[in-house]
This record gives C-alpha cells, structure tokens and sequence, in this order.
C-alpha cells in the first residue's frame, strides 16, 4: 500500500522541471503570485520590503530552456546559501558530477553546468551574493 499525492501544483512543478537546462529553482508565476498575497496578508504594503525580496533570496532570472520562450521569471538565489558551505572545497562539481555514471559528460550535463556557470556568475556580477566575481565556477 503507497500514499500517492497529485495535484495541479506538483504536476506544474514537474513539468516545469523537464524544460529548464540548468541546476537551480524556478518559480512559476502563480508561485510568486502566492508568495506575493501571502506577504501583503502578513501587513507589508510594499512587497518588496519582504526579507526574501530585500535581501535577494528570490530575484529574476532568465533561467535557460530546452525549448520555449525567453522569459525572465523568479529563481531562488542558491549561490550564497549553496556555495559558502562548499566554496572553499571546490565540491560543487564533484557533487553533480558523482551522479554521472558514465566517465564520459553528455552535451545535455555539459550545457547545464556551463548553464549555471552562467548563473552563478550573474549572481555576482550583479551584486546579488557575497561570494566574489569570478571566484568560483564549476
């Protein structure tokens, strides 16, 4: 006997999920949309006073597509979070690269970390993180 748990939200996060091309969390727009109401209910009038906007834990991002539309849309800002742990032991890539089986890297793994190579370095370009420019990639 297995619990089963579908609904509208977990089958738009999948496929959304299987059209980007990188290593990072994309929020839908009716996600933001939901953060937003849930943050004018707690008494912020500005939404962009709110801690997750203000400091940069969510900011927009044209996160890359297999296919589609351009589109800039929110991620979560994980450089920080992610990187500071593990920055100093260069781990990152070992812990992507640990799940490849194969000795040899397929284009499709080569353009995600090339994909948030590029993330993270627009993250600190763009004065979103503490880590500094040019410091780490994959």
């Amino acid at each position: 006997h297995y619990d089963l748990i579908v609904g509208p939200a977990l089958m738009n996060a999948y496929k959304m999920e299987q059209n980007f091309e990188w290593m990072g969390c994309t929020l839908s727009n009716v996600c933001v949309a939901e953060i937003q109401k849930v943050i004018v209910q707690n008494g912020f009038s500005n939404v962009e006073d709110n801690e997750i906007f203000k400091n940069n834990i969510l900011i927009k991002y044209e996160p890359p597509k297999k296919v589609g539309d351009v589109e800039e849309l929110f991620v979560i800002n994980w450089v920080d979070f992610i990187v500071r742990g593990i920055f100093k032991n260069n781990q990152i890539e070992s812990l992507f690269i640990k799940d490849i089986k194969h000795p040899l890297m397929s284009w499709s793994e080569k353009r995600k970390i090339d994909n948030t190579n590029n993330f993270i370095n627009y993250v600190s370009e763009n004065g979103f993180s503490n880590i500094p420019i040019g410091t780490y990639s994959f």
